[in-house]
């Protein structure tokens, strides 16, 4: 949604990091693209809470002490020990918390760097059930994964600081990833129909998020994705809980708080820019699923 502010990794420090010079340590060669970064360099720098945004990055977290929560779409979701995290590029996300004793590894990518070959999508493809579980909750490793883990993300972040080798990044990084897929059992590949299910609900829902303000009706969806809208329903339902028309209302509510916090648009305004053309309607939509109207919904946020 054209509301939610897309941060490069330049912005996204401007932004978010207290001025220091301690903060130009974290950045290798090529930032945007790849980096990586032990909690201990940047958890004091950073200003939190760090309100909704989209990266161009894929983000990864492995905690090894302590605990975080960041935002995933609308959900808050708690990040512990030897738990780890990854959300794919352009999704909606925040950080809202770090505990003071919080250690690990955080890491970004593009999917460009990651495979730069013409197996990028089947590859990426492979994490995309990974990422739909993670909407919810993160992945519980065993300890021998997080040791392994740990040991390749040090030596990761050693390359990237001290002799830059994009090739031997990457190797490594499919490792941590695929070891962490695979901390899971469901997504094995015994699981492979799944894994389609998967990409199906992940790509609806990534299409929800760009075209909202613009397209609401399930057909729209159903078609560009190439199935009927009966089938997009029953395999987003299974796989979610939630049928695609409790998503776009969803989505719809998501935009509009986010509009409602972060802008200083006017209730009508907020209306007209998600696809509503008549504000009444705006106000009892979103009354109807959140139990406040709109301008209720900012008093609360004042006095919060």
């Amino acid at each position: 949604m054209d509301s939610i502010p897309n941060f490069t990794t330049s912005d996204f420090k401007s932004h978010f990091f207290t001025p220091n010079s301690d903060t130009d340590s974290l950045y290798g060669q090529d930032p945007e693209n790849f980096l990586i970064a032990p909690f201990s360099a940047f958890k004091d720098l950073m200003n939190l809470p760090i309100p909704l945004y989209r990266r161009s990055v894929t983000q990864l977290y492995v905690i090894t002490r302590g605990n975080m929560i960041k935002t995933c779409n609308s959900n808050s979701v708690s990040i512990k020990n030897n738990q780890a995290h990854f959300w794919l590029q352009d999704q909606i996300t925040g950080l809202e918390y770090f505990s003071e004793d919080v250690d690990g590894f955080y890491c970004h990518f593009t999917t460009e760097f990651l495979v730069q070959s013409k197996f990028t999508t089947m590859v990426m493809n492979d994490f995309i059930p990974l990422n739909s579980h993670m909407e919810q909750q993160a992945v519980t490793l065993p300890n021998a994964t997080v040791s392994l883990l740990i040991n390749n993300l040090t030596r990761m972040h050693e390359i990237y600081l001290q002799n830059y080798d994009p090739k031997l990044l990457r190797t490594y990084l499919l490792s941590v990833l695929y070891e962490i897929k695979n901390a899971l059992p469901e997504f094995s590949p015994l699981h492979s129909n799944d894994n389609r299910q998967a990409k199906l609900v992940n790509d609806f829902k990534q299409l929800l998020a760009d075209n909202i303000t613009r397209e609401q009706h399930i057909q729209y969806y159903a078609d560009r994705l190439n199935v009927s809208p009966n089938h997009l329903n029953k395999t987003v339902k299974q796989l979610t809980g939630k049928s695609t028309k409790t998503w776009v209302n969803e989505t719809l509510i998501l935009g509009a708080k986010i509009l409602l916090k972060q802008s200083d648009l006017s209730i009508q305004e907020i209306g007209y820019t998600l696809g509503f053309t008549d504000p009444s309607y705006f106000t009892r939509f979103f009354r109807k699923h959140t139990g406040l109207a709109p301008s209720n919904f900012l008093k609360t946020l004042e006095n919060d």
